[in-house]
């Protein structure tokens, strides 16, 4: 058996995101796979369990079974006391990590050593793009010729196409005649900046609806507020012009809030991959613009990192194009990702349907 072990929503982030359409696709080709949350349980019939940190370090990965971990470098004591435990069993563990920024701990040299020893001895080690397996192996020292490089960016899932608009999501947004929609997992800065970049986003739509009053944008923001002066900076701005709307109350995946939108900006100072954000836009034929900060899906449209005028001029383009109704043709990403991933868990020992082996 296989098991997921990761962030599944609620809430709903990156991550979670990712786990949900990997278990999907997992259960379409028979894949015998159970799911196994360290956050919430999203409300569907895929075979999902709640488990405790301390569930992780007594027996997530039974005997004949392999372990599929997805973390980042907010998650490192979870990362050393399981994989501790999956050593001393025997029990097969893939690792992969969605970012792996720098982190004070990461100073200290136990910590850093026991790090390296735990991800050394996985399976495999999957980076979600060549920046996380840099930081990696400059931060903690792995083996680059270790670490792979998979994109996270899976087809979108029925479980998010079946969700309904959310409620929190204001009527002046849904009917305005042209919608931008962005999102923020957490409201933190990074390096002394605004790390979604939405300080960058709310400065470009005010001084675009100068011009172009018909625009609307709505900003999902999640539960966590690590810095409250940074919110109440968003909010003030919002506050000055009633086509802008933040809403942090907001319940389910962002995808409806895509689909309703004509234009999905992706601001960020810094990722740890070409975003799933734009990848759900492209997929779904909407223009997808984002930031230089790091390597984006081809489509995207670009804007010079942390620039307010040169989103705005990205932005000027792309009302344009939704007013002359030239939107992109939907387009498929990340083919080749799980071709890859079932090649990684037959040979860590995972036995797959003869189907599946062809």
């Amino acid at each position: 058996m296989l098991n997921l072990l990761s962030l599944f929503p609620p809430p709903y982030g990156g991550v979670a995101i990712h786990a949900i359409r990997l278990l999907e696709c997992l259960l379409e080709r028979n894949i015998d796979v159970h799911g196994f949350s360290l956050t919430g349980i999203p409300d569907s019939a895929l075979p999902i369990s709640k488990v405790s940190l301390f569930d992780v370090a007594r027996g997530i990965g039974k005997p004949e079974s392999i372990v599929h971990y997805h973390s980042d470098e907010g998650n490192w004591k979870t990362a050393l006391l399981a994989s501790r435990y999956w050593r001393r069993r025997s029990v097969p563990y893939i690792v992969t990590l969605h970012s792996f920024r720098p982190h004070n701990v990461f100073t200290n040299g136990l910590i850093r050593n026991a790090l390296r020893q735990a991800y050394d001895e996985a399976a495999a080690i999957i980076c979600i793009s060549e920046e996380v397996r840099s930081s990696l192996v400059d931060l903690i020292g792995v083996r680059p010729e270790h670490c792979m490089i998979i994109s996270s960016n899976l087809p979108v899932s029925s479980f998010e196409r079946g969700r309904p608009l959310d409620t929190s999501i204001p009527s002046a947004w849904t009917n305005a005649p042209i919608r931008i929609v962005a999102n923020a997992g957490r409201v933190v800065r990074f390096v002394g900046e605004d790390l979604y970049g939405i300080d960058v986003l709310l400065k470009a739509v005010t001084e675009l609806r100068r011009s172009a009053p018909d625009v609307s944008l709505l900003v999902v923001v999640g539960n966590d507020v690590a810095d409250h002066d940074l919110y109440a900076a968003w909010l003030h701005m919002a506050g000055q012009d009633t086509g802008l709307h933040l809403v942090n109350d907001h319940r389910g995946p962002l995808l409806p809030a895509v689909l309703h939108s004509h234009i999905v900006v992706r601001p960020t100072r810094t990722e740890g991959g070409p975003s799933l954000t734009l990848s759900e836009a492209l997929e779904c034929g909407h223009i997808a613009i984002g930031s230089d900060a790091v390597p984006r899906l081809p489509g995207c449209r670009l804007f010079t990192n942390g620039s307010d005028t040169d989103l705005l001029r990205a932005l000027q383009e792309a009302v344009l194009d939704v007013r002359l109704g030239r939107l992109p043709l939907p387009s498929r990403t990340g083919e080749d990702i799980l071709p890859r991933l079932l090649d990684i868990y037959r040979r860590s020992g995972l036995r797959l349907p003869e189907t599946t082996r062809r």
